[in-house]
C-alpha cells in the first residue's frame, strides 16, 4: 500500500456513449491522477471526485463542472465545486 505522501497512480477511464445522461463517479482511497477520455456522442453532465488523499482529474471538457470530496472529515461540510478545464 502506498504512503499519503507517496506520489499519485495514475488510472485511465475511457466513457463511451450512452442514451442517458451521465455524471462519472471517480472514487479511490490514495492519491489518484485520473486520465479520463470522453467519447464525443457522451452527454456528460458532471464529475465526482472523491477520496481520503488528493487527486486530481484531466481530459474533461472545458468547463465541467467537477465536485471534489477529497478532505479528510466530514465530507458534507467539505465539498466544494469547480470547474476543471482540460490540460
Amino acid at each position: 500500500m502506498a504512503s499519503p505522501s507517496s506520489s499519485p497512480g495514475a488510472v485511465h477511464v475511457h466513457v463511451k456513449p450512452n442514451p442517458r445522461p451521465v455524471v462519472l463517479a471517480l472514487v479511490g482511497y490514495e492519491s489518484v491522477k485520473w486520465q479520463v477520455t470522453v467519447d464525443a456522442d457522451v452527454r456528460l453532465r458532471a464529475v465526482i471526485l472523491s477520496g481520503y488523499h488528493k487527486h486530481s482529474v484531466q481530459g474533461l471538457p472545458p468547463g465541467m463542472p467537477v465536485l471534489k470530496c477529497t478532505a479528510p472529515g466530514s465530507i458534507s461540510t467539505r465539498m466544494r465545486s469547480t470547474n476543471v478545464a482540460s490540460p
